[in-house]
């Protein structure tokens, strides 16, 4: 994973890259910031190189249903950590959010290619479904924003994507679904 991100961070201006997608979530939750944990020092260089060169790095926050700890990498302080909410804007019990999470997509039954049959679709549920709509918007707000030679910090995407989101239904305003 950190070879991708060096490889994006590496090729960022010959192809245009500034997002990374990351629909992966470890098995271990934390409840604060995982920058210091040994086994992801390594990634969380990577993902400030791609954090100052203007590249967002979105990751999915994991599917265990719990309220105050999410899945690394999406607790490494530079990237932008995903939950997902069901289609009527209410939070998806299966996923994982805390206060290192400002943004939730879509992620319930979403139509999406199947491994199982290829060249077919399939319904799938996860934050993994959520992390690449919120990567596409930021794709589309940077294609905007070059063509009219603006630009912007990944953080300052985030924060326009969570000031112009729709509330969450039953969830505190401290979230916000992209819209």
């Amino acid at each position: 994973i950190r070879r991708a991100v060096d490889w994006c961070n590496a090729n960022a201006n010959t192809y245009n890259i500034n997002v990374i997608s990351m629909s992966i979530a470890s098995s271990e939750l934390y409840s604060t910031s995982c920058d210091s944990i040994p086994s992801y020092i390594i990634l969380r260089n990577s993902i400030n190189s791609a954090f100052a060169n203007g590249i967002s790095v979105v990751v999915a926050t994991g599917n265990d249903g719990n309220t105050t700890a999410i899945a690394a990498p999406s607790c490494l302080t530079n990237s932008t950590a995903v939950g997902a909410t069901n289609k009527d804007d209410t939070w998806a019990s299966y996923s994982n959010y805390n206060s290192l999470v400002k943004l939730f997509a879509p992620g319930t039954d979403i139509n999406s290619t199947c491994i199982e049959t290829e060249g077919t679709y399939c319904s799938r549920t996860g934050t993994s479904m959520s992390t690449p709509m919120v990567s596409g918007a930021i794709a589309i707000i940077n294609q905007l924003l070059e063509s009219t030679s603006e630009t912007l910090t990944p953080s300052e995407i985030e924060t326009l994507l969570y000031e112009n989101g729709d509330a969450i239904t039953g969830m505190p305003n401290d979230f916000a679904r992209i819209n």
